[in-house]
């Protein structure tokens, strides 16, 4: 199972992106300058699937990947999706370009065993290419991804059991990034920027920031919806949010040792504009939703439902089947 790579023989493939709510499948392909929507299908989950980030219902999460998928109408079985970042380690290494592939993958185990837990046959690892700003060309810049593998296994099990063939395991955060930096000619950004995102679902909020095409830092908070709709308490849900984005935003300067230059907005859409004036009351760095799909067509045969959670997970796994977005 690739984690992070595109399997050797891919030619066409849908993004799988799971959330807690929904599951979501998108086909593109690349047209012209920008990429085509070929497949879009969408299932509701019931409660109860998910314990956290554990599968607890693996065939009724299977059942919605197969109502997804029959709904996109695509013929196309082999699928990329991801797994939660919370549920990954990754590390930056640095190998020599000229190592053969499986030189290169003796390397990538040695590096794992340096600075992963043991036992490492308990776990699944493997690398992704990273872009590389640097001027040392004797040496690539790899990201080094491990997860445990009976998680692995069973997301595996479960999309078999829809009929479908996984071929990428992507990381959740990667994929939103692939599909937002593509954006970034559009929005006249560059990659030296520091480039926030915050993301609210109805269980968690996260931020993330890239510079340099990498993802830098990332922060995530349980968020229990349920609670705030039994107590009406609307006042200290707002609290809690600008609390988390107060206490994120002061860690990732901190960190990084500058300013942000923007934020998007990676939410429902109907929450949008309270969360943009909810962070403008925070900081004064520019705030604002980003639409994964702006500058992209439409097959006559596709319909995109109203749907409650961004697409921006989806689309970026969607792109690992576009030649130019496959990395």
């Amino acid at each position: 199972m690739h984690i992070g790579r595109n399997h050797p023989k891919t030619k066409a493939l849908l993004g799988l992106a799971i959330h807690d709510t929904q599951v979501q499948l998108l086909g593109l392909n690349q047209e012209g300058t920008s990429p085509h929507i070929t497949a879009f299908g969408m299932a509701t989950l019931a409660p109860g699937i998910f314990d956290g980030y554990e599968i607890k219902d693996s065939q009724a999460l299977s059942q919605s990947i197969r109502l997804a998928h029959k709904q996109s109408q695509s013929k196309i079985k082999h699928i990329a999706t991801a797994i939660p970042t919370t549920r990954t380690i990754s590390r930056f290494i640095h190998l020599p370009r000229a190592l053969t592939a499986d030189a290169l993958h003796a390397h990538v185990l040695l590096e794992a065993s340096k600075c992963l837990p043991p036992p490492l046959s308990e776990l699944a690892v493997d690398y992704q290419r990273v872009d590389d700003t640097s001027d040392n060309r004797s040496e690539q810049t790899l990201l080094l991804m491990c997860t445990k593998q009976n998680y692995v296994d069973n997301l595996i099990n479960v999309i078999h059991h829809a009929g479908l063939v996984p071929i990428i395991i992507d990381v959740d955060v990667l994929a939103m990034s692939r599909a937002c930096t593509r954006l970034f000619p559009l929005l006249k950004l560059h990659s030296q920027q520091l480039i926030a995102f915050f993301e609210m679902t109805s269980t968690k909020m996260r931020f993330f920031a890239l510079t340099q095409h990498r993802v830098v830092w990332t922060h995530e908070e349980a968020l229990d919806m349920s609670a705030i709709t039994q107590t009406q308490d609307s006042s200290h849900h707002h609290n809690n949010i600008a609390t988390f984005i107060s206490r994120s935003l002061q860690q990732l300067e901190n960190q990084q040792k500058r300013t942000m230059d923007i934020i998007f907005i990676l939410s429902e859409k109907s929450n949008n504009d309270e969360l943009i004036y909810l962070i403008n009351q925070i900081t004064p760095t520019s705030v604002m939703d980003i639409d994964p799909l702006l500058d992209m067509t439409l097959s006559k045969h596709v319909a995109l439902h109203p749907h409650p959670i961004n697409l921006t997970q989806v689309c970026g796994l969607a792109l690992r089947g576009v030649h130019d977005y496959m990395h």
